[in-house]
């Protein structure tokens, strides 16, 4: 839970441990928390790196801790929202990791309404 907030927290987290490892630790850290798990989001999420980094900080200054933790939840939302309307939908486009906000909601959608009653298991 501490690496959630990338340097600070991968810091606390490694402060009990000797201090041979801790430069290893903390390396490490600093490279899974910068840069491989902004990656992984922005692949999953939809939502470009740097936009997830900029959207931690600004909802950390509005609400503290728990800004930080909706940070991207919020900001997926607002994408959504703004993705809905045709004057809002270039907010969206610059939100958006491949520049199709909604791309993955569209086939989510076609894949449910596709699945017609016969793909369900009737139990007895």
């Amino acid at each position: 839970m501490l690496s959630f907030t990338q340097v600070i927290g991968s810091t606390l987290d490694v402060a009990g441990v000797g201090l041979n490892r801790t430069g290893t630790i903390q390396s490490i850290n600093i490279v899974v928390g910068n840069f491989v798990i902004p990656k992984m989001q922005a692949s999953r999420q939809n939502i470009d790196p740097a936009i997830g980094m900029l959207a931690f900080s600004i909802w950390s200054l509005l609400w503290g801790i728990p800004g930080a933790i909706l940070a991207y939840p919020l900001t997926l939302t607002l994408m959504i929202a703004f993705a809905q309307f045709e004057t809002t939908r270039w907010v969206a486009v610059l939100i958006s990791n491949d520049g199709k906000p909604a791309a993955s909601l569209e086939a989510e959608a076609e894949a449910s309404s596709s699945a017609g009653p016969a793909d369900f298991v009737e139990l007895p």
